[in-house]
């Protein structure tokens, strides 16, 4: 198995104990996504930036703005994101996870997502989020997956773009079962 399989795998792992973010609640939007089964490659791994929270006194965080999430659509997941999660998450049922585009384009052809999703881990609930590119993307080695946070210290989004993504964040956290 070559370092980088290998190294993925490890990432993944580290990757299900990272998260743990609290919000509930809301209705989903039909529409069309994966079946319950999607087979993994094992020979791919995509690439993740695990997030760290960095707070600095004195700096005002911005936030979700709740009417860009009323005009915001939750989504099932694509095949593509149902793949990438199976491997750290193998028990996730499709209806577990939801997806809100953020219209955000900074490379052309990467479209970026927020995917939240939810499980059960010894009776309690767990909620995690990620920003990826992934949908639409066959290969696993041109997905990008970032962990998300809530001051999102993994990403470079500034200003009204940064907006827009934790609103998009928050509106798919929402949406979870």
């Amino acid at each position: 198995m070559s370092e980088r399989v290998r190294g993925g795998f490890v990432l993944s792992a580290v990757l299900m104990f990272a998260l743990v973010v609290g919000v509930t609640g809301c209705t989903d939007q039909a529409g069309s996504g994966p079946g319950p089964s999607v087979s993994i490659s094992a020979s791919a791994v995509p690439s993740v930036v695990q997030s760290e929270t960095a707070t600095s006194p004195g700096i005002t965080q911005p936030s979700a703005n709740e009417d860009l999430m009323a005009a915001m659509v939750c989504v099932p997941p694509t095949s593509e994101v149902m793949t990438w999660l199976y491997t750290p998450y193998p028990h996730l049922a499709v209806s577990d996870v939801s997806m809100v585009d953020t219209s955000q384009d900074s490379t052309p052809g990467d479209d970026w997502w927020v995917v939240a999703i939810t499980w059960q881990e010894s009776g309690v609930k767990k909620i995690a989020s990620f920003l990826t590119n992934a949908p639409g993307k066959q290969q696993l080695y041109d997905q990008k997956w970032i962990t998300l946070d809530q001051a999102w210290s993994a990403t470079n989004w500034t200003g009204s773009g940064l907006v827009v993504g934790m609103s998009a964040q928050a509106k798919a956290l929402s949406c979870l079962p």
